[in-house]
C-alpha cells in the first residue's frame, strides 16, 4: 500500500507543470480595464463628470460626459521574457467628440 509521501510527489510534480500567475479571471480583468480607462479618459473632459462607460467591443470602450465622448482602446503589451501573470496593457484615448 502506498504511503502519503509516494502519493504527494506525483501530485506536486503535476502542479509544478501548470503555469503560475495566469491571466486574471474575466471579471477582474474587466475591472482593471475600467479603472485604467477612467484614469485616462477623465483628463479628456476637463472636469465634466463622466456619465457612462460602454464596452463597445473587445478592447474598445466609449466614455461619455455630457454631450461629449471619447473612444478608449486597450493596447496589449508583451510580457517580459520568462514572466507570466495578468495581461499587461495601456489605454489610448482618442479625440474628444462633442454633439449638440
Amino acid at each position: 500500500m502506498p504511503n502519503a509521501l509516494s502519493l504527494a510527489i506525483p501530485a506536486t510534480l503535476t502542479l509544478a507543470a501548470l503555469p503560475a500567475g495566469a491571466a486574471l479571471p474575466p471579471q477582474h480583468q474587466r475591472i482593471a480595464e475600467l479603472r485604467a480607462v477612467l484614469d485616462r479618459a477623465a483628463n479628456a473632459f476637463g472636469g465634466v463628470l463622466i456619465n457612462r462607460i460602454e464596452h463597445v467591443r473587445p478592447d474598445r470602450y466609449r466614455v461619455t460626459a455630457g454631450r461629449c465622448y471619447v473612444e478608449a482602446t486597450i493596447i496589449g503589451l508583451p510580457m517580459p521574457r520568462g514572466m507570466v501573470g495578468a495581461r499587461r496593457f495601456e489605454v489610448r484615448v482618442g479625440a474628444l467628440v462633442c454633439g449638440r
